[in-house]
């Protein structure tokens, strides 16, 4: 999401650096022995990394080259797992699950102080004892609402300066989600199907068209990416078979990307731009976890684990997450704390290649000065950022209409396997 692209013979270098890579441990992880430097989700700003861990947080401040515990009076540790952490504006959310504690935190700078924020969280039966229950899933809804996926039959939520939190009405069939989600000002839940609310969970839809596989099966591992586009893993439980699937419209229409592998399960999806990652746990006679990697979106793929397996001791072990900052992108895992690819340190990524558009002002419509012979998909955005309007141009097609957009200045983005291109445009 935080790639931009190349030159063409820079890309192209990229490409082969990506894909070559081997990957290494971040170098200095102080992380104490108890949490078997197991390292969940993962969050940056600037040069700071902020990492969940089982028992502790991990940060490093110079972009993976150091790293320290974070210790605050506020945070439980030794028996609480921080598997969820999010960034919402300029906090980070953090929640802790285990038997040390079940509780949320926040932090307004970027991890040297925590406050824990559980006023108005229901209560459950463990046992013989009453407790909170622990939250799954942390999820940013349009920079302004934090929800919060709970192990009880619960979705909170609330603005991150409310002080309490609210129960977010959902249909009975989705108490507990598989994977709770945003995009924008919209928020999704999904079990073997999906549903999505524009209202805070008043009213819920569920797109005309659902996922491609027949029989019953489940979505998990969920990836937005920066247009929007939905990635999943689906498993048919009639045949087994889990594949990944992509929409580019909402969950209305799906497609199935095939890399290969259907018999072992995913365990986590990374997706920037073009480029897709997709980390697999073992399967049938391989023993060995992997990670799938694609250039084009989903066309070709192909194994860039490389020796990343020789620093794992159980093979059941992998990737947890995936992150990309700076130009490096990092993995989190279940044994060795946070792993590298050694092939990249930091490049600047470039601006989206000019496209050249005409006539610009524009009444009603604009062609593409030079047709792409694939698929492209569009957006035009406002001067915001917001996307008004998605559309796809099939092979050759040149023309990209204007109806239904007021007069203004908008930014044209067209993204295809050959690249991401824009141009700025005026709506007479």
């Amino acid at each position: 999401m935080k790639k931009r692209y190349y030159l063409m013979l820079s890309f192209l270098a990229m490409l082969g650096t990506t894909a070559n890579a081997q990957w290494e441990p971040c170098p200095n992880q102080h992380i104490p022995a108890f949490t078997q430097r197991v390292v969940h989700e993962m969050v940056a700003d600037g040069n700071t990394i902020l990492g969940g861990c089982w028992g502790y947080m991990v940060k490093s401040t110079d972009n993976g080259n150091n790293w320290e515990v974070v210790s605050h009076p506020a945070l439980v540790s030794n028996l609480s797992q921080y598997a969820n952490l999010v960034r919402v504006g300029s906090r980070v959310y953090a929640g802790a699950r285990g038997n040390g504690g079940r509780e949320i935190y926040y932090s307004d700078d970027l991890g040297l102080s925590w406050i824990i924020d559980t006023v108005g969280m229901p209560e459950m039966n463990f046992g013989p004892v009453v407790v909170k229950p622990a939250p799954v899933e942390l999820v940013n809804l349009n920079n302004e609402y934090i929800f919060a996926q709970l192990e009880s039959n619960f979705v909170l939520y609330k603005k991150t300066d409310e002080v309490s939190w609210s129960v977010l009405p959902v249909p009975s069939a989705y108490k507990t989600p598989g994977d709770v989600f945003a995009i924008g000002s919209r928020l999704f839940l999904v079990t073997d199907k999906l549903i999505y609310s524009d209202d805070l969970g008043q009213t819920w839809v569920t797109p005309a068209n659902d996922i491609p596989q027949t029989g019953t099966g489940y979505i998990s591992n969920v990836f937005v990416d920066g247009w929007g586009f939905i990635y999943a893993a689906y498993k048919n439980f009639t045949t087994q078979v889990e594949t990944i699937i992509v929409t580019k419209d909402m969950g209305e229409h799906w497609d199935t990307l095939n890399f290969g592998f259907n018999t072992r399960a995913v365990r986590n999806i990374f997706v920037d731009q073009t480029e897709i990652f997709v980390a697999l746990t073992p399967g049938g006679s391989d023993t060995t976890m992997r990670i799938m990697y694609s250039p084009n979106a989903g066309k070709t793929w192909s194994d860039v684990s490389l020796d990343i397996n020789r620093y794992f001791s159980f093979g059941h072990l992998g990737i947890t997450s995936f992150l990309k900052n700076n130009g490096v992108l990092f993995a989190g895992t279940d044994e060795i704390g946070v792993m590298r690819q050694n092939g990249i340190t930091g490049i600047a990524p470039a601006s989206a290649r000019a496209l050249t558009v005409y006539p610009n002002p524009a009444a009603q419509k604009i062609r593409i000065g030079k047709p792409f012979h694939v698929v492209s998909d569009v957006q035009i955005c406002d001067l915001q950022g917001r996307v008004v309007k998605r559309l796809v141009l099939q092979a050759a097609e040149e023309e990209i209409a204007l109806d239904g957009l007021p007069a203004g200045m908008y930014l044209v983005r067209l993204m295809n396997e050959e690249g991401v291109y824009q141009a700025k445009i005026l709506k007479d």
